[in-house]
């Protein structure tokens, strides 16, 4: 069914368009490109440090917003990039379009330094499979860059940027936002964006926010993690939210029973464990109150769910309370 229909009308290729879901954290300090808050990469130009992507208090009916600033006192003007990679399998839908639209509402702080008073927003199309999108240069195969610069001001506005053509063999899509900063940065040298929609122009103009339930199982399917939502993922936490029963005692092998992923992941993901009780990877013997050791996950059914090995503590009993925390990540690259 092509994308322009009136039964299409709400469609919206962005997840978590209004920073809703922060399964990572709500702050994130610039440097090599990273996911911050979920579905979104950060990057400065070159790399650059002193600028940083923050969840904060929203507007336009949305609670919360996604805010890219430049450091106070920070001089150097290199570009900061806010950008979202749609994966290959979403892309289909939309080839050979010529009026692909972005929209989103959009402020800036009262010391934002761009020269032009402007934020970029810019679409990058491709020909590869799910290929790291660099935000300088776009995807590794058969890119192609579309940029369209909108003033914006401390006052509120829905700003829609387009009309984009994807190309008929596109099989990548990216959507950024950024701003290149100029003299030294002000205390509110910022940007701030929030119900961001990637689609026909009606969805541009129109934005609606699905349900936060759909919302964070989207989000799931890229990064999901056992820590409860509002939670940043840390070692030493001080509880361990996934515990299971020593079936040995000392020093033996353990294994977890299965542990499934609340939704479907993208792909097999890279699992990272979290000792609730120290700054350490290893299960944790709550009883014992000692660490185990060898602590490994054992992807079972690949994108569907896994296990946890580990060697108990000298002091373990059976029935004794091993405890781990865990992420898992099968983002789009870095």
């Amino acid at each position: 069914m092509p994308l322009f229909t009136p039964t299409l009308s709400w469609f919206n290729l962005i997840i978590n368009p209004s920073a809703l879901i922060r399964q990572r954290g709500t702050s994130f300090a610039s440097g090599a490109i990273q996911y911050t808050l979920d579905r979104w990469k950060f990057r400065r130009k070159n790399a650059t440090a002193n600028a940083t992507v923050t969840r904060t208090t929203g507007f336009s009916g949305s609670q919360f917003c996604a805010r890219v600033s430049r450091d106070v006192g920070n001089a150097v003007t290199d570009d900061l990039y806010y950008v979202q990679q749609i994966e290959t399998i979403n892309c289909y839908q939309v080839q050979g379009q010529p009026a692909f639209y972005v929209g989103a509402d959009l402020r800036c702080g009262a010391n934002f330094s761009d020269a032009a008073s402007s934020v970029i927003c810019t679409v990058f199309t491709g020909t590869g499979s799910n290929e790291t999108v660099n935000p300088e240069t776009g995807f590794a195969t058969g890119n192609v860059t579309t940029a369209i610069a909108k003033v914006i001001s401390t006052t509120a506005q829905r700003q829609v940027f387009g009309p984009f053509n994807i190309p008929s063999n596109a099989t990548e899509i990216a959507v950024m936002f950024s701003f290149t900063p100029v003299g030294v940065a002000g205390a509110a040298d910022y940007f701030e964006v929030v119900r961001v929609s990637a689609g026909n122009l009606f969805s541009a103009l129109n934005f609606y926010e699905r349900p936060i339930t759909q919302e964070l199982e989207f989000c799931q399917r890229y990064f999901d993690m056992n820590f409860p939502q509002g939670t940043t993922p840390v070692q030493n936490l001080g509880s361990g939210l996934y515990q299971f029963a020593a079936q040995i005692a000392g020093a033996a092998s353990q294994r977890s029973s299965n542990i499934p992923f609340r939704v479907t992941m993208r792909t097999n993901p890279t699992i990272t464990l979290y000792n609730p009780n120290a700054a350490n990877a290893q299960v944790r013997d709550a009883i014992a109150a000692a660490d185990c050791s060898s602590s490994t996950v054992v992807l079972n059914s690949s994108n569907s769910a896994f296990c946890v090995n580990c060697t108990g503590a000298a002091g373990t009993a059976v029935g004794n309370s091993l405890q781990v925390n865990w992420t898992a990540d099968a983002e789009i690259g870095p």
